[in-house]
């Protein structure tokens, strides 16, 4: 197996089956933003409590960026 095929199936099967696709719960800044030219969407949610932040990010691939 080559590294582009490689490389394929694991972006694909993380793109199917997400580990830490979640939502941030009270988070205090979104962002949005979308790649027209492919269709990539990326969301970063942020939540900052005294100093400390977590921060979460979003993404859905485009079927190009999978190919």
């Amino acid at each position: 197996m080559n590294n582009r095929t490689f490389y394929n199936e694991v972006l694909t099967d993380h793109n199917r089956y997400p580990g830490h696709k979640e939502k941030l719960a009270d988070a205090n800044l979104v962002l949005e933003g979308v790649n027209p030219s492919c269709g990539d969407d990326i969301v970063l949610q942020l939540r900052v409590e005294d100093g400390i932040s977590t921060t979460k990010v979003m993404s859905n691939l485009s079927v190009m960026a999978m190919t």
